[in-house]
């Protein structure tokens, strides 16, 4: 039976707490927060065929050359939802690269440029109040094409990856909403969002304001490929 997580333990605390070592840049309170079998993925890491780090590679391979090309990095926290032993940000992460950065396609030159981008954290803290996961979604393209790092020294197949973002942008400038397809593709959209609605989406649309809106992207994007999405985990508190 798993061990009931006590107050100090409480896994929005802990979390809270990483956010401030973070912003230290102090490596040595990191490691002592992770769990010894940390897992951490990320979308950046999968778009170049490396499906997770351990807490070794995590304190090396991203807090440390983080902390050392982006001395200014910061991330301010929009939105908190946690259930159980899970714990989810909705952030803003920012940051100027000062330093080369040794990416697995070779030596990034720093660009001195600034980017902001939002990013989602999710995190599991175990009984023992230790962080044993960490898995960070993110738009990496508005993230590389606001730091001015050019497409082939990001991506090892530069263009497959640049053909694909050419073919959102195409499909939701020219998939207009009145096209029968796109209605009928997104009909659900009206029982279920509302008119207001406000959805955060990747690069080639960016912010989407109103339903009506975001039934032309929902169209132009069934419209453009056959889209799976495969649900890992949910995760409520409240309306979120």
């Amino acid at each position: 039976m798993q061990e009931e997580i006590t107050s100090d333990r409480n896994p929005v605390k802990v979390v809270n707490k990483l956010m401030e070592i973070w912003h230290a840049h102090d490596i040595e309170s990191a490691a002592a927060l992770l769990a010894p079998d940390f897992v951490y993925t990320t979308s950046v890491l999968a778009s170049l065929g490396i499906k997770q780090l351990d807490k070794e590679g995590f304190l090396r391979r991203v807090w440390q050359v983080t902390s050392n090309s982006f001395p200014d990095t910061r991330v301010e926290i929009i939105n908190t939802v946690a259930a159980g032993d899970q714990v989810v940000l909705e952030v803003t992460e920012n940051g100027t690269m000062k330093v080369d950065i040794q990416w697995p396609t070779g030596v990034i030159p720093a660009t001195n440029r600034f980017y902001s981008v939002p990013y989602v954290y999710f995190f599991k803290v175990n009984s023992k109040g230790l962080i044993a996961s960490l898995r960070i979604i993110s738009d990496t393209w508005q993230f590389r094409e606001q730091l001015g790092i050019p497409v082939e020294m990001m991506y090892p197949n530069a263009e497959m990856a640049l053909q694909k973002q050419k073919d959102i942008i195409t499909a939701c400038r020219y998939v207009e909403g009145d096209r029968q397809e796109g209605r009928d593709n997104v009909v659900v959209w009206d029982e279920i969002c509302a008119p207001d609605i406000v959805m955060k989406g990747g690069a080639g649309y960016g912010e989407i304001h109103g339903l009506e809106n975001l039934k032309k992207v929902v169209g132009a994007l069934h419209n453009a490929a056959t889209r799976v999405i495969t649900i890992e985990e949910t995760i409520a508190e409240g309306d979120r």
